[in-house]
């Protein structure tokens, strides 16, 4: 065998495992919030060219400023089942009040779509997915004009 059973040792010493999960959470959380500075930073830069009067740029400094300290960097993760608990209730409440959630939903106006998904909801996520030059991106933008033509 190739480099025996200590270079076999070794190798598995480098697995990630689950137990460093929060540790490798919160490098992604604290390097996303240090992208999302640099990105105020950008703004802020570009503000300061705009035509505005110089209290109004202050205040949308200020504003930008304000958005990044409120950026929560806690170090709790949430259990599945907690996430899966929730998202269970809100189904039920879905089901039992069904017109008040009917009035968030934004409607795609492709009928056997909105049938699958029940229309688009406030914080879900879809992703459209197929092979390059399929028409995803004509796809989104239809739904997107005629959401908003309707």
């Amino acid at each position: 065998m190739i480099g025996g059973m200590d270079y076999l040792y070794e190798l598995a010493s480098y697995v990630i495992t689950t137990a460093n999960a929060m540790d490798y959470a919160k490098i992604v959380k604290e390097k996303a919030v240090l992208r999302n500075i640099l990105k105020a930073c950008q703004q802020i830069s570009g503000d300061v060219y705009q035509t505005q009067d110089t209290q109004s740029i202050l205040e949308t400094i200020e504003k930008r400023i304000f958005d990044l300290t409120q950026v929560n960097l806690s170090d709790s993760l949430k259990h599945i089942k907690d996430v899966l608990n929730t998202r269970a209730e809100e189904y039920m409440d879905m089901v039992d009040n069904p017109e008040k959630h009917e009035a968030l939903k934004v409607k795609t106006h492709y009928t056997e779509l909105d049938g699958l998904l029940g229309g688009l909801r406030p914080g879900d996520l879809c992703i459209i997915a197929a092979r390059p030059s399929m028409g995803k991106t004509a796809f989104a933008l239809n739904i997107l004009m005629k959401s908003a033509i309707k």
